[in-house]
């Protein structure tokens, strides 16, 4: 999807936020640790 920001509609706009929804996104990927490990 390589459009321009002038010649973009509604369908490639679309398209853009049906990919973007698609994404695995991990927020960080903060995990807790064990309860009494050591955290560096």
């Amino acid at each position: 999807m390589n459009t321009l920001w002038p010649d973009v509609d509604r369908r490639t706009l679309w398209d853009a936020v049906e990919t973007y929804a698609q994404r695995d996104r991990r927020y960080g990927g903060a995990v807790d640790a064990a309860p009494g490990s050591a955290v560096p």
